[in-house]
C-alpha cells in the first residue's frame, strides 16, 4: 500500500514538470497571444489532459508498459526510482528554460536502468521509437506549412486592408481556444500514457481503477505544473522561435495535435514539445526563413540530441548506487 501511495505522489511530481514545461511550452502560444488567460489554459489542460489520457492512451501505454518495461524484469520501487529521475531531470530543464521530451528522458532512464542491471532491453521496439522521434518533427514542419499556406490562400489573401485582416485575427482567436483543447487531449493521450505504462509494464496485477487514478493525478498534476512554474518556459515556443499572428497559432497548434495523435494510433510516444516546435518552424517558413530565431531552435535541438544519452548516463549510475546501498 505504501508503495502504490509513494507511486501516486512520484506520478504527481512526474506530471506537474510535464505541466510546467511540456505543456506550458505547448499551451504558452494561446496564452501569449492573448487568446487564452492561464487560469482557462489550466482548466482546459486539466480536463483534455485526462480525456486524452483515458479514451486515447492505451495503445501508447502498452507500448511503454509491454513493449519496453516488461523485458527488464523492472520491479514496482524500481519503476518509482525511475520515474522520480524523469521528474528530475525534466525539472532541471524547467529551471534553465529548455522545452524537454518526457518520452525522450523516460526511455533514456529505462535503457539506463537496463544497463545497470544487465537486463534484456527490447531494442526493436526502442528504436522504433527513437525514429518516431525524427520522423515526427519534420511531420510537424511538413503540416505547418501547408497549413498556413492553405489559411493564407483560401482565408487571408480575400482580405485587402490591415483593418479586415485584423478581424479575421479575432476569428482565429478565436479558434486557438478549440486547437489548444485538441493539443491538450493528444498530449494527454501520449504523454501521461506514458509515464502511466511504466506502471502497467512493471506491475501486471494493478488494477485497472489504479491506472486510473493514475491517470487523473497525472492530468490535475500537469494542471498544477503548468499554472506554479510555467511561466519559467511558456515563452520559449511561444515567442522565441518565430513572432506569430493568431492565424499562426492556431494553424501551429492544430498540425500538432493532428500529428501527435497519428503517432499516438499507432503506440508511438512521441514528444509534443518536438512536434510544436516543428509546427512553429512550418509556419513560420511562410513569411520567410529570416523570420524565424534559428539561434533559439538550434539550443532546442541540441538539448534533444543530449538528452538520450545524458538520461541513459545518470539512470545507470543512480540505479548501480541504489544496487549497492539498498
Amino acid at each position: 500500500m505504501l508503495l502504490l501511495m509513494l507511486a501516486v505522489a512520484v506520478m504527481f511530481f512526474v506530471a506537474w514538470n510535464i505541466g510546467a514545461n511540456n505543456a506550458a511550452n505547448v499551451m504558452g502560444i494561446s496564452v501569449g497571444s492573448g487568446a487564452l488567460s492561464l487560469r482557462r489554459a489550466v482548466v482546459l489542460v486539466f480536463a483534455l489532459e485526462i480525456c486524452g489520457a483515458v479514451f486515447f492512451g492505451d495503445s501508447v501505454a502498452r507500448t511503454v508498459g509491454v513493449g519496453i518495461m516488461s523485458s527488464t524484469g523492472m520491479r514496482m520501487v524500481e519503476a518509482v526510482a525511475v520515474l522520480f529521475l524523469v521528474g528530475a531531470f525534466i525539472t532541471a530543464a524547467c529551471y534553465f528554460r529548455v522545452p524537454l521530451s518526457m518520452t525522450q528522458v523516460l526511455v533514456g532512464c529505462v535503457v539506463g536502468y537496463g544497463f545497470a542491471v544487465s537486463s534484456v532491453l527490447n531494442v526493436g521496439v526502442i528504436s522504433g521509437v527513437a525514429l518516431s522521434w525524427l520522423i515526427s518533427p519534420l511531420f510537424g514542419v511538413v503540416s505547418g506549412f501547408f497549413g498556413y499556406y492553405l489559411v493564407q490562400r483560401w482565408f487571408l489573401s480575400h482580405f485587402s486592408n490591415m483593418h479586415d485582416v485584423g478581424r479575421s485575427f479575432g476569428f482565429f482567436a478565436g479558434l486557438e481556444v478549440v486547437s489548444c483543447a485538441f493539443v491538450a487531449f493528444a498530449q494527454g493521450a501520449n504523454s501521461i500514457a506514458a509515464a502511466v505504462g511504466v506502471f502497467s509494464g512493471v506491475v501486471p496485477a494493478v488494477s485497472l481503477d489504479m491506472l486510473f487514478v493514475l491517470k487523473i493525478v497525472g492530468g490535475a498534476g500537469i494542471g498544477v505544473g503548468m499554472a506554479v512554474w510555467g511561466y519559467r518556459v511558456m515563452q520559449t515556443i511561444s515567442s522565441g522561435i518565430v513572432v506569430m499572428n493568431p492565424a499562426m497559432c492556431f494553424v501551429a497548434q492544430f498540425a500538432a495535435a493532428f500529428v501527435v495523435l497519428f503517432f499516438t494510433f499507432f503506440g508511438m510516444p512521441v514528444s509534443c514539445v518536438n512536434v510544436v516546435v516543428g509546427t512553429v518552424i512550418g509556419v513560420g517558413l511562410i513569411s520567410g526563413a529570416r523570420t524565424i530565431h534559428w539561434k533559439v531552435i538550434y539550443e532546442i535541438v541540441g538539448s534533444w540530441v543530449f538528452v538520450l544519452p545524458v538520461s541513459a548516463f545518470v539512470s545507470f549510475l543512480f540505479i548501480r548506487g541504489l544496487i549497492v546501498f539498498v
